[in-house]
């Protein structure tokens, strides 16, 4: 909880006006500051003024600064995700989401679907890092239409032990892209496979599929198919 202390409020307002006509380098320090704080209303406010300027920061800052904040960062988390933002800033408040412990699925799953596609993706990997079984079968669709986010939803597929992401996985080794058919077969290297199915993967008809899943099965250390 904010301390209810005039100079805790007076601080916030300071540093905020510190954002008019600033530098990017005065942006990010002012920010630093915010999160060193830990005043979410002060923090989420200078986020709203960056939006309504147009203002551009790197994202990667943000997500990783705000995992500075002295405060209740799932609260803070929440009360963003709460509210209206661009995509690129809605994508890094999922990249904050993605390494707290509280699961925010609610707040995140929509966006699995949402059309944008750095959006899209930071989704995508917050299910890698929180199983939530209602977005499996969003990521197997993801995985079937072997767009770009395929890439993504086929390695976050691997944490999703269960015979329908198995069953996508396999097919997906015999995706036209390289990416896809590496992720797919290093996700089916977290699963449980029996000796038939390492063999039926390593004669696949479909050449590609075979080379790489043999590549990543002696990457791991195997001396080869034939040894299963």
């Amino acid at each position: 909880p904010e301390k209810a202390v005039p100079e805790y409020y007076r601080m916030g307002e300071i540093l905020l006006s510190y954002l008019d006509h600033s530098t990017v380098y005065c942006r990010e320090n002012v920010l630093q500051a915010l999160y060193t704080l830990g005043n979410e209303n002060a923090l989420i406010r200078a986020l709203q003024t960056f939006q309504e300027n147009g203002w551009y920061h790197e994202p990667k800052l943000l997500s990783d600064g705000m995992l500075h904040f002295r405060g209740d960062k799932n609260s803070l988390a929440r009360r963003l995700g709460n509210q209206k933002w661009s995509e690129q800033m809605k994508a890094v408040l999922i990249r904050f989401m993605t390494r707290l412990e509280e699961d925010m699925s609610d707040l995140v799953l929509p966006e699995l679907t949402a059309g944008h596609y750095e959006l899209c993706f930071a989704a995508i990997r917050y299910f890698a890092a929180h199983i939530n079984r209602e977005a499996e079968p969003v990521l197997l669709k993801i995985l079937k239409e072997d767009g770009d986010t395929a890439v993504a939803a086929a390695q976050t597929l691997g944490s999703y032990p269960d015979e329908a992401a198995k069953e996508a996985l396999k097919e997906a080794l015999c995706s036209r892209r390289w990416d896809v058919r590496r992720n797919s077969a290093e996700s089916l290297m977290k699963m449980n496979l029996s000796k038939e199915e390492i063999g039926q993967l390593c004669t696949s008809e479909d050449r590609y599929a075979r080379e790489m899943f043999i590549y990543v099965l002696e990457s791991r250390g195997k001396t080869g198919c034939w040894e299963h």
